[in-house]
């Protein structure tokens, strides 16, 4: 038997409630009941436990003549000292539809009787978290901190601004109306129900539609309206649906499925719920359909974004052709050429009254600047070839995508969470199953040259000392612990484009990534040795240059 998880109402359903018993009780304490759950205590009675558990993410008021044990942590005091003295004034979603909740507190800590707090309760599946913010929504302490190293594109830590989830598209289903909903009998009602109403998990949608009837959209916005409504913390039933325990605030008589058990208080459904024995079967950190939709979208952004990026440099390499034709037309009319020349006009080797025009470098002969221009059309025709074979798996990957997207919209979630653990779009990576040799780290593609990149201090250790040869060019960025990034060079020079790639890749993979002024060290890796008796990845550098990535 699965549980289902938390949604929209039935958080609303414990707001309500919450609310109504809770609201203008002074703070009187706070336990950590383990890692991941912290109880609130109100006045003499007062209970409120906040979960950030994968498995049970959400807000629940304990039965009175249930003991819930707890210590004291970190976490818990900072609650203590900055929520001391205090009250709670109101419980309150930030956005209609959406499930982050706000609790938020009356001054009363020492010595600071004018600012006031709030506690901040995300409930995203595995990325649920708990925040305590002063009144300017500066983050004083999370439950569980999320470095930029694991987010670069929403940390949380102490002494940052919080910065709320992104908002997702759809109406609020406070706010739904017949006009918002779909026709009860369209093919893949459940799945436009829940695109388009912010709110609605698939089991809820179907629930909806089961109670719909023969009333088309009308009867289908009636029903969810009914369902808002009875979503006031007044009752609680436990359902079994699809394998399933699902947790209804509302009344789900004729809604299909079986009722296991209704009970007088939502909080009562909601403790028994949470507290069911080996309901989950599935592993601890399974996301709810909302957030899976929503990691899906990140993923169908990435896509895009790799593919213009793409787009852009086939379109470079697409001209080959035409600076082999300048190398051709350089060496049979050598002798035309003036030393120190910048730029030249020669005539066209096969086309009778056209011309060719050359960029030179100056500092360089005729003989040398061919060479460079023949070596040149090379790699870009390798990294055409690599370009398309790159497009062809994103093109896959976003057929894929369409595909479990649309099975997720009809209620099956396995086939998008095993896309979201398999899939990889990393930008110009090499695929698995392309021929070669394997190499530590992360690896990419630029102009026909292996980038390699550490992902830990193993592996900086491999990617340095076993994978790269004494001549292969050694990166890191100076002053700050991070990634090694080596360039296979197999004994050529590469051009300034690859050099300013890796370079961007170890000021990626540092604590650099803030710094607009960070350098990048870069020599052979012959100069670089191992520290005797160091960690591994610990190096030192005889001698180097620096480089700085272009943003």
């Amino acid at each position: 038997m699965l549980t289902s998880l938390m949604d929209y109402l039935c958080l609303k359903a414990a707001v309500a409630e919450a609310r109504g018993s809770l609201v203008g009780k002074r703070f009187s304490g706070v336990r950590m009941v383990n890692p991941r759950e912290v109880l609130l205590s109100f006045g003499k009675n007062g209970r409120l436990l906040l979960s950030i558990d994968p498995d049970r993410p959400g807000m629940y008021l304990p039965p009175q003549d249930v003991n819930v044990k707890g210590t004291r942590a970190v976490f818990t005091d900072l609650l203590t000292a900055r929520l001391g003295r205090s009250s709670l004034k109101d419980i309150k979603f930030l956005i209609s539809g959406d499930r982050v909740v706000l609790m938020d507190f009356a001054a009363g800590w020492p010595h600071r009787e004018g600012e006031s707090c709030s506690l901040v309760l995300e409930v995203m599946g595995r990325h649920s978290n708990l925040l305590l913010l002063d009144q300017d929504g500066k983050i004083l302490g999370p439950l569980k901190p999320v470095p930029k190293s694991k987010s670069r594109i929403r940390p949380i830590v102490s002494g940052t601004r919080w910065v709320p989830p992104p908002k997702r598209d759809g109406v609020p289903i406070d706010n739904a109306t017949a006009k918002d909903v779909p026709d009860p009998a369209a093919p893949n009602a459940v799945g436009i129900l829940v695109n388009h109403i912010l709110g609605l998990s698939p089991r809820v949608a179907r629930l909806a539609l089961n109670k719909t009837g023969a009333k088309g959209k009308e009867g289908l916005a009636a029903a969810l309206d009914k369902m808002l409504r009875e979503s006031d913390g007044t009752v609680g039933y436990i359902k079994e649906l699809d394998g399933h325990l699902l947790l209804c605030p509302f009344s789900v008589e004729g809604a299909g499925g079986d009722s296991i058990r209704k009970f007088s208080t939502f909080s009562e459904a909601a403790w028994q719920w949470k507290n069911t024995a080996g309901s989950r079967k599935d592993g601890p950190d399974e996301d709810p359909p909302d957030t899976i939709l929503r990691d899906l979208s990140r993923v169908q952004d990435r896509i895009k974004r790799e593919l213009d990026i793409l787009n852009k440099e086939e379109k470079r390499c697409l001209e080959h052709e035409t600076v082999r034709l300048q190398a051709e037309t350089l060496l049979i009319n050598a002798e035309d050429v003036r030393p120190g020349s910048e730029h030249v006009t020669l005539t066209h080797p096969v086309e009778e009254g056209e011309s060719v025009s050359v960029n030179l470098d100056p500092s360089k002969n005729v003989r040398e600047n061919t060479d460079h221009l023949f070596r040149l059309a090379r790699r870009l025709r390798r990294g055409l070839e690599e370009v398309k074979k790159r497009k062809s798996l994103l093109a896959d990957s976003r057929k894929e995508l369409e595909r479990v997207k649309s099975e997720l919209a009809a209620g099956s979630e396995k086939g998008a969470r095993k896309f979201l653990q398999t899939t990889s779009v990393g930008l110009l990576e090499r695929s698995s199953d392309e021929k070669g040799p394997r190499y530590p780290g992360r690896r990419y593609q630029r102009s026909g040259f292996t980038i390699l990149v550490g992902k830990s201090a193993t592996d900086n250790e491999k990617v340095t000392f076993e994978a790269a040869g004494p001549h292969d060019l050694w990166l890191h960025t100076r002053d700050y612990p991070g990634s090694h990034v080596v360039i296979l060079t197999g004994k050529k020079n590469p051009p300034p484009e690859v050099i300013h790639e890796a370079a961007r890749l170890a000021i990626a993979g540092s604590g650099a990534k803030g710094d607009p002024a960070a350098e990048v060290m870069i020599t052979e890796r012959k100069w670089v040795q191992r520290i005797k008796g160091g960690k591994p990845g610990q190096v030192k550098v005889a001698r180097y240059r620096s480089v700085r990535s272009r943003r």
